[in-house]
């Protein structure tokens, strides 16, 4: 039974559906809308408008068009509202009391429900504030079971949300191989190579890249590539393998028979790929581009000297403002600074635990990707030597054609002509010893980046026994040769990634 009698002069219907439902609501918002007007028709109720809307309820504050409406009822123009059930209008507190405030001061007039009746006493109001809090249950209950699940499927290595580029997602979940896995992998190589974004880009559409996307009216369509997609692919650590779902790693080979596109290695050359002049070149400024945030992979974590007050200097590695704004005000409290000191102290824990079953074979392993990580310098070095072994032979065969020359013609020499040829022959004598110096110091240079199993190994124990009488930026330097990445977060070290060199020979997890 309705108690307040008097009916209002104007309503709206207003309909909603959160577009994060994805379909599982009771209703749709055509089917809300012919219920409310059918009731409107029935109790012969002046709507002047319908108002549809396709935005959550669950956080205070986030619907235009509802808060439109509030202002219109607030201004008078509008006495009273028409909805399926309370939960349309909110399911959160804030506009809940906000709603319930506005009928306790009359300037809500009448709400009329389809599924259920609503009276402006005491009982009423309380029957309203009890449905509004019965929904806020319900939608924190479903928000908890569903970051419950996804938290189950994330530990089992299952897809969780849209699916990747050059992906697919198969009956079980699980990721696989989409029909432009080879493309995206392609792409993933050009970047390595130095070629530029906006390039990458349109050489992905020219070969026919797409994606293809539902829009909120269940309608597919295909999305090519763009440069900022593709920058937010490059910067994705999924790709090398290593899902993330707040701040817990999941390696996917290890569930099933996942195939990465590229290796840690290659992921994080291209992180610190054009981040060179990002700070100044001081000599405590190591591990640029290699501390990065655990929850916002595209943050980089860049070293600043801190004075604090007693005027002693420290190493901050801090995000800078820049990039905090691309990630939500509320989260960016937790974005703390970390000490290199803290740094370096969690190094020392991996640096004094050498594994004693470390063997010549692991050795012979390291020393394969030493040679891989220096593929660039070994190359260089060997093309230079191949560059000087042909000025010299350039230089003897013109030294063999005068002397040739000489045994030919010499005795019909001048004195001048005769003191030509002496100078002649001590430069290119001179120039043939130069050449052969600098061809053998390129081959032991390219020999030293091999060294001794024994030589590797005293090495490593030296470093473990003398690494805590070092300063702090002798340990950044070790950390900048041994180290591939460093994940913090709120101000901790969370895991070390060592490269894979030296992964062999510590007994240390990553910190996972």
């Amino acid at each position: 039974m309705i108690l307040y009698q008097e009916k209002a002069n104007k309503y709206v219907i207003y309909c909603r559906k959160s577009t994060d439902e994805k379909g599982k609501q009771e209703t749709s918002i055509e089917e809300q809308r012919s219920h409310c007007e059918n009731l409107a028709k029935k109790e012969g109720l002046n709507f002047v408008k319908v108002i549809e809307e396709k935005k959550s309820a669950k956080k205070f504050g986030l619907r235009p068009k509802f808060n439109e409406l509030m202002e219109e009822v607030k201004t008078g123009r509008i006495d009273g509202i028409i909805a399926w059930h309370p939960d349309r209008l909110a399911r959160n507190m804030g506009e809940g009391g906000q709603i319930i405030e506005l009928v306790d001061e009359g300037t809500i007039k009448d709400l009329r429900f389809c599924t259920q009746q609503f009276s402006r006493d005491a009982n009423g109001k309380m029957l309203l504030g009890l449905a509004f809090v019965l929904s806020k249950q319900y939608s924190d209950k479903l928000s908890d079971d569903v970051k419950r699940g996804n938290e189950g499927l994330h530990a089992k290595g299952f897809a969780i949300g849209r699916t990747k580029h050059g992906y697919d997602i198969d009956k079980d979940g699980r990721y696989v191989k989409g029909k432009f896995w080879e493309l995206i992998r392609e792409a993933f190589q050009m970047k390595l190579k130095g070629v530029a974004e906006t390039e990458i880009c349109e050489w992905l559409n020219r070969n026919g890249y797409y994606r293809d996307i539902k829009n909120p009216n269940k309608q597919r369509s295909r999305q090519r590539m763009s440069p900022q997609k593709l920058s937010k692919v490059f910067k994705d650590r999924f790709y090398t393998g290593t899902q993330i779902m707040n701040d817990i790693p999941v390696y996917l080979p290890d569930k099933y028979n996942f195939t990465p596109m590229i290796t840690e290695e290659e992921y994080w050359k291209i992180q610190r790929m054009g981040r060179g002049n990002v700070v100044s070149h001081r000599r405590d400024h190591y591990l640029v581009g290699k501390v990065t945030d655990a929850k916002y992979q595209f943050l980089e974590y860049k070293p600043q000297i801190i004075i604090n007050r007693t005027k002693t200097a420290y190493l901050l590695y801090i995000v800078d403002s820049r990039h905090k704004k691309k990630i939500p005000l509320e989260e960016r409290k937790n974005l703390k600074g970390i000490r290199a000191q803290k740094i370096v102290d969690a190094l020392d824990e991996i640096f004094k635990n050498i594994n004693p079953a470390f063997t010549e074979d692991n050795f012979k392993k390291s020393i394969k990707l030493a040679r891989e990580y220096s593929e660039t310098e070994y190359k260089d070095k060997e093309e230079e030597e191949r560059r000087i072994k042909g000025m010299l032979t350039q230089t003897q065969n013109e030294f063999n054609d005068i002397e040739e020359n000489y045994l030919i013609n010499g005795k019909s020499y001048d004195e001048s002509e005769k003191s030509r040829y002496m100078q002649k022959k001590a430069d290119l004598n001179r120039e043939i010893e130069g050449y052969t110096r600098n061809i053998k110091k390129l081959a032991e240079e390219r020999k030293d980046l091999v060294p001794s199993f024994e030589n590797f190994l005293n090495t490593i124990k030296t470093l473990s026994t003398s690494y805590k009488s070092m300063n702090g930026n002798s340990k950044l330097e070790i950390a900048e040769i041994m180290v591939l990445n460093i994940v913090v977060s709120k101000g901790k070290v969370l895991e070390i990634e060592l490269n894979e060199m030296f992964r062999d020979l510590f007994l240390y997890d990553g910190g996972r």
